[in-house]
């Protein structure tokens, strides 16, 4: 099952690393995060439990990919799992 859905994401930014500040200095200021919202295809298991998100433009590609290799003959002699 998949859904697409909009979801708020943090954005990772890497902090210079320094060394441990003595006891006389302030600590550096803390600095929240970045929060964005993003488009996003969750895919559920059968029990409704989600598995994972994919980004739409990876999920695009991958469907693309699926598309092509079938036109293709591909996939005629893989048979699905039990």
């Amino acid at each position: 099952m998949l859904w697409i859905r909009k979801v708020d994401l943090v954005r990772y930014e890497p902090r210079p690393t320094t060394e441990q500040p003595s006891l006389n200095t302030n600590p550096p200021p803390l600095i929240p995060p970045e929060i964005y919202s993003s488009k996003v295809a969750c895919i559920y298991s059968t029990d409704t439990k989600c598995q994972g998100m994919m980004a739409l433009e990876r999920l695009n590609i991958l469907h693309t990919a699926f598309r092509i290799a079938k036109l293709e003959g591909l996939n005629n002699n893989i048979t699905p799992a039990l």
